[in-house]
């Protein structure tokens, strides 16, 4: 039996590897890991690899899963921070929260 598309439900296959943007449209990283919680099910928080623009490093970086917004118009994940933010954040491995 195939299912007919939910736009309230997304395929976590799908969001591995995903493009994430900011609300201007400028790509932000990708999706490396996705980090459920085993005991209730839940999306805890997404590991993005974000490509440093001072020296062009990939740093790896966790942000809470409540900060994301799923884009159905552009198909992506949306985090509202800028380039230069998220940079700062993935140099100093802290966590947005």
């Amino acid at each position: 039996m195939t299912e007919k598309p939910d736009s309230r439900r997304a395929d976590l296959k799908q969001l591995a590897d995903q493009e994430v943007i900011n609300r201007e449209g400028a790509e932000l990283g990708a999706v490396d890991q996705i980090m459920v919680d085993v005991a209730d099910g839940r999306i805890e928080y997404v590991i993005l690899t974000v490509t440093d623009e001072q020296n062009g490093s990939d740093r790896r970086v966790a942000i809470p899963w409540s900060q994301f917004r799923l884009s159905a118009d552009r198909h992506c994940l949306e985090l509202d921070i800028s380039l230069r933010i998220l940079n700062a954040v993935a140099r100093n491995r802290n966590v947005l929260g």
